[in-house]
């Protein structure tokens, strides 16, 4: 029983999660014709809304399907009552999540509730999108009532009672029911997470890092276990070259956009400058304008940049005097090459374990956590609806976002 639901915890790809980052203004990808044929595509407009080549809609069904045949059989197992329990909370949980991905992207699906037989009616229609969302809450109210608080040992990152509160307050949002949001989160409060204390760029990228497994911040994450199982997204982030005599390699995959870089405020909060209302020949010269400079520490957390630290080949560790710069101008080791760079010359820093390690000689690849819910998280969307719920925004607003 244990290893069929962690089968379906298996289903949860994170590679849709942080690919579909490429699907916004936030990023561009690599390579045209290298990735014409994957997730990718969408910054070239290879590929549409209506016209998407992720297959999400049959793979979820599919995942739905063993959710759904978990619990047609799970009652007449020969198990403790307790840990029939617990197992139906997880796939309530993992039922709602593939249905509120499904209905976030096409509005009402068909809902399932059952495996379907070769003697059943297949011409089922699809139901509204208030039906499918109180479908999802009434999976994730049942998740609450039957998951624990939180789980020890070699059972930590299943889901908790807080990633379906979390969960649920996310699905509430989006059906603008603005004070259960804020009813939702404080139950998540109440649990004890805390937020990674982000004061400088180490602190904050230590949300990632295999060293910080479990942290307070993370209310839900994808785990692996190596060697079985590792999450080789990392390689795909890595700065393409470094230099000569490293060799380091990576895909240099999703390149942050200059309008992404703009967002990030100075240490003191102020606007930090602004270069991408430029024309797509405008140059600038990063030196003289200090672009890069007196950032908050989420930037040099989040962002590798032309003339900034990457992490030590030596690793493991993260700190100045182990690091070595990026090259990323055109022509630069970095820089556009025939194959894999970032098209804007920025990198993913924050995404990449310090201690991994891509060269000819040696490949280094890190058990790497993928947070799908934080505390950080529900401060945004506590906040949003906060500011739905008042005329004009309160200090709580301004005080949760700038927590984020």
């Amino acid at each position: 029983i244990q290893y069929y639901v962690n089968d379906v915890y298996a289903e949860l790809l994170i590679d849709s999660y942080m690919l579909n980052e490429s699907r916004s203004d936030n990023s561009v990808t690599a390579n045209k014709e290298k990735n014409k044929l994957s997730e990718l595509r969408f910054n070239y407009n290879i590929e549409t809304p209506t016209s998407t080549n992720d297959n999400i809609w049959n793979d979820h069904y599919e995942y739905i399907r063993k959710c759904n045949r978990f619990l047609e059989k799970i009652d007449n197992a020969p198990v403790e009552e307790s840990t029939r329990l617990l197992q139906k909370g997880q796939i309530h949980f993992l039922r709602a999540m593939f249905y509120f991905d499904l209905v976030k992207r096409y509005g009402g699906v068909v809902l399932l509730d059952k495996v379907l037989t070769m003697n059943d009616n297949w011409n089922i229609p699809r139901s509204s999108e208030e039906e499918c969302y109180n479908f999802i809450l009434q999976d994730l109210n049942k998740a609450i009532e039957l998951l624990p608080a939180s789980w020890d040992g070699k059972d930590k990152g299943r889901a908790t009672k807080g990633a379906a509160w979390a969960l649920k307050s996310r699905v509430e949002l989006y059906t603008k029911q603005y004070d259960a949001v804020i009813k939702s989160c404080e139950e998540v409060y109440k649990l004890g997470y805390e937020l990674v204390d982000g004061k400088t760029p180490e602190s904050y990228r230590s949300i990632w890092w295999s060293t910080n497994k479990d942290n307070k911040e993370i209310i839900f994450d994808k785990q692996y276990k190596s060697p079985d199982v590792y999450n080789n997204i990392m390689i795909y982030h890595m700065v393409t070259y470094i230099n000569n005599p490293y060799g380091d390699r990576g895909w240099g995959g999703m390149g942050p956009t200059q309008e992404l870089v703009d967002e990030f405020e100075l240490k003191d909060g102020g606007q930090a400058p602004t270069f991408s209302d430029k024309s797509n020949m405008g140059t600038f010269d990063i030196n003289s304008t200090k672009i890069y400079e007196n950032r908050e520490p989420r930037f040099y957390a989040y962002i590798g940049f032309d003339g900034g630290k990457w992490f030590s080949i030596e690793c493991c560790n993260d700190n100045e005097t182990s690091s070595y710069p990026i090259k990323s101008k055109k022509g630069d080791i970095a820089g556009v090459s025939d194959e894999l760079y970032s098209p804007t010359g920025y990198f993913t820093k924050k995404l990449v374990s310090y201690q991994n390690v891509n060269t000819s000689a040696t490949n280094i690849n890190y058990v790497y956590s993928f947070p799908i819910i934080r505390l950080s998280d529900l401060y945004l969307l506590y906040a949003e609806a906060l500011n739905e719920l008042n005329e004009t925004p309160t200090t709580d607003v301004y005080y949760y976002v700038q927590q984020a």
